[in-house]
């Protein structure tokens, strides 16, 4: 593994997801924007902000088909290490089947129930138990995870993320946070 996280302009990606799965887990972007997004999101905040080197242990909560797992799998080393977790299927089937010869990338169903990505859930999120040991790793992402819980959900996912991250390891996580003031500035804003 280089530590270049540029990416690959051959007309075959085998880390490039089909578009379908993109649209479905990422958004309803394009493809083009699913790499041009993995890699900016990496190369500014994880690698710039954040300071991970190719020797980090990285966890991607809601990793989906895998838009930050692409560009690491070119910028960790033999020595660094990528967890992935999600709660859909489709998208943890397909990563582990295009990064199976990725020994250092592991792909994690987290089997909770949700109406739109896992129907046959059999845990809440606020109860799940992130399935790693105690201060494992050097920097965990959230990508608009938190955007779709509740308080109670939240707390327990930070409670968790304190318990696997060590202790001088970094958290970033991105949400839309929907309140009154929000509501606000909203309606304000198509006056």
């Amino acid at each position: 593994m280089s530590s270049d996280c540029s990416p690959n302009r051959s007309s075959f990606d085998p880390l490039l997801p089909p578009s379908e799965l993109i649209s479905e887990h990422s958004g309803g972007i394009t493809p083009e924007q699913f790499v041009l997004m993995g890699e900016e999101i990496t190369r500014h905040s994880f690698i710039g902000h954040a300071g991970i080197t190719p020797e980090s242990k990285v966890l991607d909560v809601g990793c989906g088909c895998g838009k930050i797992a692409r560009p690491l799998a070119r910028f960790l080393s033999d020595g660094g290490e990528y967890h992935g977790i999600d709660i859909t299927h489709a998208a943890i089937d397909w990563c582990r089947q295009a990064y199976e010869s990725v020994s250092n990338f592991h792909f994690h169903l987290a089997d909770i129930a949700s109406s739109r990505y896992n129907l046959t859930g059999r845990v809440s999120a606020e109860n799940f138990h992130f399935p790693f040991d105690d201060h494992k790793f050097d920097f965990i992402f959230l990508g608009s995870v938190f955007t779709h819980m509740l308080p109670g959900e939240v707390g327990n996912y930070l409670s968790e993320i304190s318990r696997v991250l060590k202790p001088e390891g970094k958290c970033l996580a991105t949400f839309f946070i929907l309140d009154d003031e929000a509501n606000d500035r909203g309606r304000d804003a198509h006056c």
